[in-house]
C-alpha cells in the first residue's frame, strides 16, 4: 500500500490517530497527516 504524505495538520477527532516517537499520525481521506512535536 502506498500512502502519500500530504499537508501537515493537527489531527482532529474524526481522524484515526496514533502517536509514535512524538509524531502524531492521522489517516483521513486516504492521506497521512503528521505532526512532529
Amino acid at each position: 500500500m502506498l500512502l502519500e504524505l500530504k499537508n501537515v495538520s493537527i489531527p482532529t477527532e474524526d481522524q484515526k490517530c496514533v502517536i509514535v516517537n512524538n509524531i502524531s499520525f492521522g489517516i483521513k481521506e486516504k492521506s497521512i497527516h503528521a505532526v512532529i512535536g
